[in-house]
């Protein structure tokens, strides 16, 4: 992988944190399993990097007749799913599992989803993907969320590690308000939460080495649509529809 996406960011980091989807970004994600997968009884969904879990929620009630899975690295994270959870109704389709992804398997599932998460998983690419195809069942989708290769990109993560230079509470509370100036619209919880990606490079993204890879591994692609870009500190991204088309 080229040094320019190099990053040694901890998955301590992530243990530590919360994080929760966008609202947009959630609907878009949702809408796109909805058109590709209808709502077929007994439809299995894995969520990696579930967060919150604002996604699954949002797919548990779109589609009746599914059952979800929510993986996440953060106990806190979980904690706020299982809370929410007790309160959904969705008790009997939906679940959490606190986990480190890359380190251990709950079986294969009919789709699996990740919003913007893949990238921030400190694993080579092929060991990654290739577990991620080996669990899905024939016929099934991959639906992710991830930064292209760009040179919008690769701009803002040179400025991501100049950053990194001056990482501390100052400059925690700088980036803070500014984000508040530019999105004043944006809860200060919300974002608290994105603070600690301002310092981080993405150790994959998605570009023609991925997708080379991803059909290589019996992989085809359905769709790519470009994300909704809503802050300048955000990367652009990509969000595509694969389909497993070997067992």
């Amino acid at each position: 992988m080229n040094n320019v996406y190099a990053s040694s960011e901890s998955r301590n980091e992530f243990r530590r944190s919360t994080f929760t989807g966008s609202e947009r970004g959630t609907q878009t994600m949702a809408r796109l399993v909805q058109e590709h997968l209808g709502d077929r009884p007994g439809t299995s969904i894995l969520d990696i990097g579930c967060g919150t879990g604002r996604l699954l929620f949002e797919l548990t009630g779109l589609l009746a007749r599914v059952c979800c899975t929510g993986v996440d690295i953060s106990p806190e994270n979980i904690a706020r799913c299982q809370e929410k959870h007790s309160e959904s109704g969705f008790e009997n389709r939906l679940g959490f599992v606190c986990l480190d992804y890359i380190q251990r398997s709950l079986g294969s599932f009919d789709v699996i989803i990740s919003d913007s998460v893949f990238q921030n998983i400190q694993s080579r690419r092929e060991m990654l993907f290739g577990k991620v195809v080996s669990e899905l069942n024939s016929e099934g989708l991959l639906v992710m969320n991830m930064p292209h290769d760009c040179f919008y990109n690769r701009a803002l993560w040179m400025l991501r590690r100049f950053l990194r230079t001056f990482k501390g509470r100052t400059t925690d509370r700088l980036v803070a308000k500014t984000a508040k100036a530019l999105h004043p619209e944006m809860d200060m919880a919300f974002i608290q939460e994105r603070i600690m990606y301002t310092y981080m490079v993405p150790f994959c993204v998605y570009d023609q080495r991925l997708k080379q890879f991803l059909s290589a591994q019996g992989m085809r692609i359905l769709s790519e649509h470009d994300a909704a870009h809503a802050s300048f500190g955000q990367p652009k991204h990509t969000i595509s529809v694969w389909q497993k088309v070997t067992s």
